[in-house]
């Protein structure tokens, strides 16, 4: 395979991972507050071994012919980037259904008493009363609600009210994580994040305080995949593909060409 062969090939292999998440990207289009990622590529080099130098000005635009000249290898894939813009508000008839109209994240635990993060509010009620995630990782800030609760209301702030024998009981107020990194965080699975830079402590209060987004009960966020823009994504990857199997197959016909003459 020649070197032009080996850079088309590199760009491919990023046209296919280009399809592959819009496809992951289109596919949780209806999964409550999934937050879309993007490819993150950077080309590939190779430096000649000559003489650095300032270089020799070859027109009157100024541009530069150095002497030491760049060797363009192709593209590779270095990350990816998760945008967390927020998404739709989808109101719902449940109580237990909360969204956070803004920046944070609620704080919950696994089994093993680990800290985690969620955007989605789905929650629910365990065997004990305890509001927990719907994999069931407990949501911190809150107490266990009494089996006798007739209503259950939840403020801006996060307070969550039950009534109780017509009493009303404040059964506390959900913790609000932010981060100064957000899409540092790394996705583990069931809605759930965990923090992955140590430098980036979460800064957990109380919701619409410090840059925290305010409680919506009765609502539960959207995903932030917009289908236009990743169709857009699709035709791009496809195009650049399609191209770039013409440069290895006017390639391939070259080497052919130049056997023959041989």
């Amino acid at each position: 395979m020649t070197q032009a062969a080996m850079i088309a090939a590199t760009g491919a292999n990023v046209a296919e991972k280009m399809l592959a998440l819009s496809a992951y990207n289109i596919s949780n289009k209806n999964s409550a507050a999934f937050k879309r990622l993007t490819l993150d590529t950077a080309p590939v080099v190779a430096q000649n071994d000559g003489n650095a130098g300032a270089g020799t000005a070859t027109s009157d635009a100024g541009d530069m012919l150095a002497s030491n000249i760049t060797k363009g290898l192709g593209v590779k894939v270095i990350g990816e980037t998760r945008h967390m813009l927020q998404g739709a508000v989808k109101m719902t008839d449940r109580a237990l259904d909360v969204m956070i109209q803004g920046k944070g994240f609620f704080v919950v635990t696994d089994a093993n008493g680990n800290r985690l993060y969620t955007r989605v509010g789905s929650f629910k009620k365990n065997n004990n009363g305890e509001l927990v995630t719907q994999t069931g990782q407990v949501v911190q800030g809150v107490q266990a609600i009494p089996g006798e609760a007739s209503a259950l209301t939840i403020n801006e702030s996060g307070e969550m009210i039950a009534t109780v024998n017509d009493q009303e009981q404040n059964l506390g107020q959900f913790e609000i994580a932010t981060f100064m990194n957000e899409s540092g965080l790394e996705q583990i699975g069931n809605n759930l994040f965990k923090q992955v830079d140590d430098a980036d402590n979460p800064v957990i209060g109380t919701a619409g305080t410090g840059g925290r987004g305010k409680i919506l009960q009765h609502a539960l966020e959207e995903s932030n995949v917009e289908t236009v823009q990743e169709l857009v994504n699709v035709m791009q990857a496809n195009t650049t593909f399609g191209l770039l199997m013409k440069i290895i197959e006017a390639d391939k016909k070259l080497g052919e060409h130049v056997t023959q003459a041989a």
